[in-house]
């Protein structure tokens, strides 16, 4: 679910685009009163000689400095506390580590949570400016690694020059190589920093109030999805048998190892279905097959011969519409992950009455069927002929053959029974309807690519995703405005 705690994240944003220095930019959201040493004004900047001061209309000292902290203002001279950094130039987002990426990226925006693109400032060298930055989500470090800035841990961050950075000019500077960063769009790393002309940062104090606030939204978030594991399996009918299929061959750990995650995530993300693996008799490491049928998977084996194809492995998965004994089957991408939006689309899918079933969640999805995205009954139009099709395609070899294979030999036969789940182009395909639930906060996806280690291809969220609004009439509500 997709929250904003943050209020003022408009005028934090307008307020740190102009490049005055930041006593000017306190002066234009904070009037300050003094009793004891009285006001200077100067070039319409207001200069406070006294820490006895209050907002205009009477509040205290204390609510006035939340004011300042709220708006983005952060004294020169200060310590430690809790910031985001604004990346202002290019991108206008903050600063944050990925849970399962170390790599510090300039696209945090607020649908991120607070406490996830906070960092706990800590002096270091308070004559020269100098302070270690602590992403309160991981508990790393902010360090300069390889000519890129990662995170890390640490037990003594004090003595690493590698975790001490500073904002001189609005740059951001690492102690170590004595080098500002810029902000740059590395191939599937977008808003990472690294050397060069350096972006312009600003500091932006955040309260106690807003981290507490933006935990509990998280732990409500975590209970929603507790609780939903009883739903899903009201949902799934006991009658049928329902079967999710995968093709596999190769040992690339991304597969291999993608593929037995799967395989753990199907009695929580899909009860009552069972996980059909098509594997290349030759290729699949004896390892990975175990792995698979120790977790209950249905291990079919395939052996290939020299007429196969370099693609032939992606049609393996299509051969389940030819199983009479199976009710209904989805089928998915192994260097994907089951999630719940896709199961409540399919419980949708299955209410819904329609043999075949289409999934869009990404708007490099427009087409009418997509490979790892698509599912059918044995009552659907292409039950039983499933093989012969695929034998009469002869583009067995070619990247994205079996896309092309749905769209000239599957889609004509089913074009009239597809019930479609389309968050972009909803408009352009007939009988699409939104998603029944509303995308997550971290902007995952049905068919979101994952490595070996969990993490997913960034640059399909923060190049297409993040931030950008879906079209009104693929949302479930209107205020659901990422789908």
């Amino acid at each position: 679910m997709v929250r904003r705690v943050h209020k003022n994240d408009d005028e934090v944003l307008a307020l740190h685009d102009d490049d005055d220095d930041d006593d000017r930019e306190a002066s234009k959201v904070v009037r300050w009163w003094s009793w004891r040493a009285g006001v200077t004004t100067l070039l319409g900047s207001v200069i406070v000689y006294d820490s006895v001061a209050w907002w205009y209309w009477g509040r205290s000292a204390e609510t006035a400095a939340r004011g300042a902290h709220a708006f983005g203002y952060v004294p020169r001279a200060a310590g430690g506390g809790t910031i985001e950094l604004l990346c202002k130039r290019p991108s206008g987002r903050r600063l944050f580590v990925h849970d399962v990426d170390r790599v510090g990226r300039c696209t945090a925006d607020a649908t991120v949570l607070v406490h996830e693109r906070a960092w706990e400032r800590r002096v270091v060298d308070p004559g020269a400016g100098w302070f270690a930055l602590r992403s309160l989500a991981t508990g790393r470090w902010l360090g300069y690694t390889r000519d890129l800035v990662e995170t890390r841990e640490s037990a003594d961050f004090e003595r690493d020059p590698r975790l001490h950075w500073r904002l001189r000019a609005r740059a951001l500077e690492n102690r170590h190589t004595g080098e500002r960063v810029r902000v740059a769009d590395l191939p599937a790393l977008p808003g990472s920093l690294i050397a060069g002309e350096p972006s312009p940062f600003a500091a932006h104090l955040v309260s106690d109030a807003d981290i507490a606030e933006s935990r509990a939204a998280a732990d409500e978030e975590a209970a929603e999805l507790s609780s939903e594991i009883g739903l899903l399996r009201a949902a799934f009918p006991p009658d049928e048998r329902r079967v999710i299929s995968m093709g596999l061959y190769g040992a690339r750990p991304k597969y291999c190892v993608g593929a037995v995650r799967n395989a753990d995530l199907v009695d929580d993300v899909f009860p009552g279905w069972r996980l059909r693996v098509y594997a290349d008799r030759a290729t699949v490491p004896n390892a990975t097959v175990s792995a698979l049928r120790d977790r209950g998977a249905d291990v079919k084996l395939v052996r290939t011969t020299d007429r196969s194809g370099a693609a032939a492995g992606m049609f393996w998965r299509f051969l389940v519409a030819d199983d009479p004994s199976v009710d209904r089957f989805i089928v998915r991408d192994s260097d994907s992950r089951l999630n719940r939006r896709d199961a409540f689309a399919v419980a949708d899918w299955i209410r819904s009455g329609y043999p075949v079933h289409s999934e869009r969640d990404h708007p490099n999805h427009d087409r009418p069927l997509n490979g790892g995205m698509w599912g059918a009954t044995n009552r659907s139009a292409v039950a039983g002929k499933m093989r012969a099709l695929a034998a009469r395609f002869l583009d067995h070899d070619s990247y994205g053959a079996d896309l092309k294979f749905l769209e000239e030999s599957v889609y004509p036969l089913v074009a009239d029974e597809i019930y479609a789940h389309d968050a972009y182009t909803c408009y352009k395909h007939a009988t699409s309807f939104p998603f029944p639930t509303q995308r997550p906060r971290n902007f995952q996806h049905v068919g979101q690519v994952f490595d070996e280690f969990d993490q997913p291809r960034m640059d399909d969220i923060d190049s297409y995703l993040r931030g950008v609004e879906t079209p009104p009439g693929c949302r479930r509500h209107l205020d659901w405005i990422y789908g």
